[in-house]
Protein backbone atom coordinates (compact mmCIF):
# COMPACT_ATOMS: atom_id res chain seq x y z
CA UNK A 1 0.00 0.00 0.00
CA UNK A 2 0.96 3.57 0.62
CA UNK A 3 0.53 6.79 -1.31
CA UNK A 4 1.55 7.49 -4.89
CA UNK A 5 4.10 10.32 -5.03
CA UNK A 6 5.43 12.16 -8.04
CA UNK A 7 7.42 15.36 -8.50
CA UNK A 8 5.64 18.21 -10.20
CA UNK A 9 8.28 20.27 -12.06
CA UNK A 10 5.73 22.13 -14.19
CA UNK A 11 5.49 25.78 -15.18
CA UNK A 12 3.77 27.80 -12.46
CA UNK A 13 2.36 30.32 -14.91
CA UNK A 14 -0.55 28.16 -16.07
CA UNK A 15 -3.23 25.80 -14.77
CA UNK A 16 -2.73 22.03 -14.87
CA UNK A 17 -5.34 19.29 -14.84
CA UNK A 18 -4.50 16.67 -12.21
CA UNK A 19 -6.52 13.47 -11.77
CA UNK A 20 -6.11 10.38 -9.61
CA UNK A 21 -8.05 7.15 -9.88
CA UNK A 22 -8.32 3.98 -7.80
CA UNK A 23 -10.09 1.11 -9.52
CA UNK A 24 -11.79 -1.95 -8.01
CA UNK A 25 -8.67 -4.07 -8.63
CA UNK A 26 -6.62 -1.69 -6.47
CA UNK A 27 -4.67 0.07 -9.22
CA UNK A 28 -3.95 3.72 -8.37
CA UNK A 29 -3.15 6.03 -11.29
CA UNK A 30 -2.02 9.64 -11.35
CA UNK A 31 -2.56 11.83 -14.44
CA UNK A 32 -1.27 15.33 -15.22
CA UNK A 33 -2.80 17.20 -18.17
CA UNK A 34 -4.38 13.97 -19.43
CA UNK A 35 -1.18 11.90 -19.42
CA UNK A 36 -0.53 8.96 -17.10
CA UNK A 37 2.39 9.91 -14.86
CA UNK A 38 2.48 7.09 -12.32
CA UNK A 39 0.69 3.78 -11.68
CA UNK A 40 0.86 1.66 -8.53
CA UNK A 41 -0.84 -1.56 -7.52
CA UNK A 42 -2.24 -1.31 -4.00
CA UNK A 43 -2.18 -4.34 -1.71
CA UNK A 44 -5.54 -5.84 -0.83
CA UNK A 45 -8.95 -4.64 -1.90
CA UNK A 46 -9.35 -0.84 -1.86
CA UNK A 47 -11.93 0.50 0.55
CA UNK A 48 -12.97 4.02 -0.31
CA UNK A 49 -15.27 5.49 2.30
CA UNK A 50 -14.19 3.11 5.03
CA UNK A 51 -12.54 4.30 8.22
CA UNK A 52 -12.96 7.39 10.33
CA UNK A 53 -10.73 9.92 8.55
CA UNK A 54 -12.32 12.65 6.45
CA UNK A 55 -11.37 13.25 2.82
CA UNK A 56 -8.53 15.78 2.85
CA UNK A 57 -7.80 17.64 -0.39
CA UNK A 58 -4.58 19.62 -0.36
CA UNK A 59 -2.99 17.96 2.66
CA UNK A 60 -2.26 14.66 4.36
CA UNK A 61 -3.02 12.97 7.66
CA UNK A 62 -0.01 10.88 8.69
CA UNK A 63 -0.85 9.92 12.23
CA UNK A 64 -3.67 8.89 14.53
CA UNK A 65 -4.97 12.46 15.01
CA UNK A 66 -7.40 13.32 12.18
CA UNK A 67 -6.99 16.98 13.05
CA UNK A 68 -3.23 16.93 12.41
CA UNK A 69 -3.14 17.74 8.68
CA UNK A 70 0.34 18.19 7.20
CA UNK A 71 2.07 18.24 3.79
CA UNK A 72 -0.11 21.14 2.68
CA UNK A 73 -0.50 21.90 -1.03
CA UNK A 74 1.07 25.22 -2.03
CA UNK A 75 -1.06 26.53 -4.86
CA UNK A 76 -4.65 27.05 -5.91
CA UNK A 77 -7.27 24.35 -6.54
CA UNK A 78 -10.29 24.84 -8.79
CA UNK A 79 -13.17 22.62 -9.96
CA UNK A 80 -12.68 19.56 -7.78
CA UNK A 81 -14.73 16.50 -8.76
CA UNK A 82 -15.20 13.13 -7.04
CA UNK A 83 -16.71 10.21 -8.96
CA UNK A 84 -18.19 6.93 -7.79
CA UNK A 85 -16.00 4.99 -10.23
CA UNK A 86 -12.52 5.14 -11.74
CA UNK A 87 -12.61 7.16 -14.95
CA UNK A 88 -10.81 5.60 -17.90
CA UNK A 89 -7.92 7.18 -19.82
CA UNK A 90 -10.15 8.64 -22.55
CA UNK A 91 -12.42 10.30 -19.97
CA UNK A 92 -9.41 11.76 -18.11
CA UNK A 93 -7.97 13.11 -21.39
CA UNK A 94 -11.34 14.64 -22.33
CA UNK A 95 -11.59 16.38 -18.95
CA UNK A 96 -8.04 17.69 -19.30
CA UNK A 97 -8.98 19.09 -22.72
CA UNK A 98 -11.96 20.95 -21.21
CA UNK A 99 -14.88 18.56 -21.79
CA UNK A 100 -17.77 18.46 -19.34
CA UNK A 101 -17.45 15.78 -16.62
CA UNK A 102 -18.98 12.41 -17.57
CA UNK A 103 -22.17 11.20 -15.94
CA UNK A 104 -22.23 7.90 -14.07
CA UNK A 105 -23.45 5.03 -16.28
Amino acid sequence: GGPVFVGFPRARERWHHVAATLDEAGTAKLFVDGELIRKKQKEGRPSLGAGNNPIIIGGGINGPDAGDVRELFEGTLDEIGIYDRALDVSEIRALAAGAQPPLSP
